[in-house]
């Protein structure tokens, strides 16, 4: 399991439960948690090394007050074998409370992973820190608004640019210095592959640094307008990927 994964079931775990113990039927609220996530009471069971009978007696309300303990395992349980299966419900819940509108204004997972090279080729990028990761495989981009980021994100919020992994390119518009995205990035646990300014005509020298301190592939891109970057990494899906061993 990716260490990205793991992040993800953490914040999924917070939230479900929280849904869990807020609800108004404890019992109710477990049986429809378990049959959103498309899980038999069995394999539930198994997980939590208890009894299936146990599972359906809480669900049903014949035992009441569920403990701290058996939500605990209940919740790792769903999780966990989710994330076996790929991970779609675990990534789903992460990102429950999605940013407003216009903060993400395009996010895309490539079927074939393309090169850093290609991406900063794709929006007249100029490389400012880090080219020696340009060789690196790319598996997403995130297209966004860095003011309406910064005004509405915080903390655990930037999941939710991250698509189903972080080694994606972030693309950030209506940059003017370049140190915000690149402190945020610096303060969240995972990394993208590769991180574009589009607006400012060069970076903050602090901005370099911290993107030299993270290893971060960084460019400005020489685009006109943000719909040029959009129609350009949208354009990609179809161009040969790289070869992984």
């Amino acid at each position: 399991m990716s260490e990205f994964l793991k992040y993800a079931m953490e914040v999924a775990a917070r939230r479900l439960a929280g849904e869990i113990a807020l609800s108004g039927n404890i019992g109710s609220s477990l049986r429809e948690w378990r049959e959103s996530f498309n899980l038999n009471q069995a394999s539930v069971a198994r997980r939590m090394m208890v009894s299936p009978s146990v599972v359906s007696d809480y669900e049903a309300g014949r035992r009441r007050n569920p403990g701290v303990d058996f939500l605990r395992r209940f919740v790792e349980a769903l999780l966990g074998l989710d994330a076996e299966a790929g991970g779609r419900k675990v990534l789903e819940l992460s990102r429950i409370g999605l940013p407003p509108p216009g903060v993400i204004l395009g996010i895309h997972e490539f079927n074939i992973p393309v090169r850093a090279s290609d991406i900063v080729q794709a929006v007249r990028g100029e490389v400012v820190a880090c080219p020696e990761n340009l060789g690196r495989p790319v598996f997403g981009y995130t297209v966004l608004d860095s003011l309406r980021a910064i005004v509405s994100l915080s903390g655990n919020d930037l999941i939710h640019l991250y698509g189903a992994t972080n080694e994606r390119a972030l693309v950030f518009t209506n940059v003017e210095h370049g140190r915000s995205p690149l402190v945020a990035i610096r303060i969240f646990p995972f990394k993208p592959r590769v991180v574009v300014m589009h607006g400012p005509q060069r970076l903050d020298p602090v901005a370099i640094q911290i993107a030299r301190a993270e290893n971060l592939l960084t460019a400005i891109s020489r685009a006109a307008a943000v719909k040029e970057i959009l129609d350009a990494l949208a354009s990609m899906e179809g161009k040969p990927g790289v070869a992984l061993a």
